[in-house]
């Protein structure tokens, strides 16, 4: 059962989720950017490989975000203002992560509806910014995959196999 500290801040987490969400959906997303070119460069007749996803897995495993970026931009051609958009993102994903709730000004605006108000309107805008910054990673996604036969929407479908088996090219 839900009390009044629940009803009252639950917009608050949901906006903090989302925030956070979208950060992890970025570092997921360079990830599998890893993963493809990896498998790209190697000549893989595969798009895919198992090989590939754990190989790259094991490598970030331990990694930061900006470890992940840098890795990525040494294999990929983004412009300075996606760079620019990338580090951006990381920097709002620490601050959300590390320092969000223990800034005062943020615990202060927990006390107040219009504060909560003021609280999501800016947890909705880091979400807005690290969306911003995956829809770049995922276009390059993207290219990889057309230049291979493949859609999202077909990657989305054969996505439980992918940890089962090799993806091969169409």
């Amino acid at each position: 059962m839900l009390d009044a500290f629940d009803l009252e801040m639950s917009p608050v987490f949901e906006a903090y989720g989302k925030a956070c969400y979208s950060a992890q959906m970025l570092e997921s997303t360079l990830r599998f950017l890893l993963v493809l070119n990896k498998s790209s460069s190697e000549g893989e007749e595969e798009l895919i490989t198992s090989e590939a996803l754990g190989s790259v897995k094991e490598e970030t495993s331990k990694h930061t975000l900006n470890k992940i970026f840098r890795l990525a931009k040494e294999k990929e051609n983004f412009t300075e203002r996606e760079v620019s958009i990338l580090i951006k993102a990381n920097k709002d994903r620490n601050y959300l992560i590390h320092n969000f709730w223990d800034e005062q000004q943020n615990i202060t605006l927990v006390a107040s509806k219009e504060g909560k108000k003021e609280l999501i309107k800016k947890l909705l805008d880091y979400a807005i910014s690290l969306r911003k910054a995956d829809k770049i990673t995922v276009s390059l996604v993207d290219r990889y995959l057309n230049e291979h036969g493949f859609s999202t929407e077909l990657l989305k479908e054969i996505s439980p196999e992918i940890l089962k088996q090799n993806i091969k090219k169409p």
